[in-house]
């Protein structure tokens, strides 16, 4: 019983009990989400309208005060205030109608 104590004590030295959740997460931002946004890329044209939808950026996690102010937050902050840590996620869009075009990051 000692030894498998001690197995598991020097694995959890090395590994973190999190650590396979934070490369999933680090995984999907970094590649997946382009991914899936590259494959919804190729569904919204129709003759009339051409969309496009370009890189993702991810701006820092904030939040939004009661005064309408925008600030930076940790995680840390964000659990002790018991709200949640989140951050904007942004979209290059490109719209074709006829000879017009415009861009815009949504």
């Amino acid at each position: 019983m000692k030894d498998k104590h001690l197995l598991v004590k020097k694995y959890l030295e090395q590994h973190s009990l999190v650590e396979s959740n934070i490369r999933s997460f680090n995984d999907f931002i970094e590649h997946r989400m382009q991914q899936i946004v590259d494959e919804i890329n190729e569904n919204i044209n129709n003759e009339d309208v051409e969309v496009k939808l370009g890189k993702i950026r991810i701006g820092n996690p904030n939040v939004i005060e009661a005064d309408g102010s925008i600030t930076n937050i940790t995680p840390t902050e964000a659990r002790l205030r018991t709200i949640t840590y989140s951050a904007p996620v942004f979209v290059e869009l490109n719209v074709t109608y006829g000879e017009q075009s415009d861009s815009a990051e949504v």
